[in-house]
């Protein structure tokens, strides 16, 4: 009996110097940007409890090792993350993987950092970023990028009637008697987009019938970058990231005016809210 508590004693003894160590490496500053971030335990575990840094935090300074806390019903997954994370044991940055995951799921991300497949996903989600599709990666795979005469067309164009279609896609449509305009636009655009469709319409303002042009870039990522520029916070505005765009080429495509007496340009467009937006080109000779 005396054998058995002192044992016992000797367990308890073991215990509480593996904690103290294990609290000693656990550097609680890396988990203060993400203290009341809950991380799930995913849909084939969803009958495990969630749990925040905060709660882990509270939890191991009780003395529960991640095993006790795990035996509380949170998950055995999440738990052990959160331990080695504070431990320092996974580098990769929010900016770093939110660059790799652009091009790369999540398994290349992974064997490259030499990161857990399931650690991976929890940062991804612990950082906020969106996941994507096995789609979206083929489509990257194969996708042309734009060059930089695209780049700076459609950039102009932004500034004029073209618009969002969706978040990889932007749209062109342009009245019957700009035809000819769209589809030299088309063209430029040829090897990455729709076909130009017409599409009858009646004008509200004369009745008379005319047809619609348009046509669309497909899914591309360069387009993606356009529109986060252009749309940052719901309607189209022009926000200053757009300069390193512009270019004669690009302001030519935008129904821009440009006075020849002041240095200040004036942009009116359709596809912006009834506003005039005054902008200073400086362009080298």
């Amino acid at each position: 009996m005396q054998k058995n508590k002192r044992t016992k004693e000797y367990v308890e003894k073991m215990k509480a110097r593996i904690h103290k160590r294990l609290l000693s490496q656990l550097q609680w500053e890396l988990a203060e940007p993400y203290l009341d971030k809950c991380l799930g335990a995913g849909r084939h575990n969803q009958k495990l409890k969630y749990i925040t840094f905060r709660e882990f935090k509270e939890l191991a300074l009780k003395g529960h090792s991640v095993k006790a806390i795990v035996k509380l019903g949170y998950s055995p997954h999440i738990a052990n993350f959160i331990c080695r994370f504070l431990k320092g044991n996974i580098k990769l940055s929010k900016e770093q993987l939110e660059k790799e995951y652009k091009t790369e799921p999540l398994n290349n991300i992974c064997v490259k950092h030499d990161i857990r497949r399931g650690d991976i996903a929890c940062l991804r989600q612990m950082y906020d970023i969106k996941p994507l599709s096995g789609l979206y990666f083929e489509r990257v795979k194969k996708e042309e990028p734009l060059t930089q005469r695209q780049k700076e067309i459609l950039y102009g164009s932004m500034l004029g009637d073209a618009g969002r279609k969706s978040t990889h896609r932007i749209k062109f449509v342009h009245g019957g008697p700009q035809r000819d305009y769209l589809f030299w636009k088309y063209e430029q655009f040829k090897n990455v987009s729709s076909t130009p469709k017409g599409t009858p319409n009646v004008n509200k303002i004369y009745k008379e019938d005319h047809i619609t042009w348009s046509f669309y870039i497909n899914s591309n990522s360069d387009v993606t970058v356009c529109n986060k520029l252009f749309y940052q916070s719901g309607p189209k505005e022009v926000y200053k990231e757009i300069e390193q765009y512009m270019s004669p080429l690009a302001i030519a495509g935008s129904n821009s005016v440009i006075t020849a007496t002041e240095p200040p340009g004036t942009m009116e467009s359709t596809g912006f809210p009834p506003v005039i937006i005054p902008v200073t080109l400086v362009f080298n000779a």
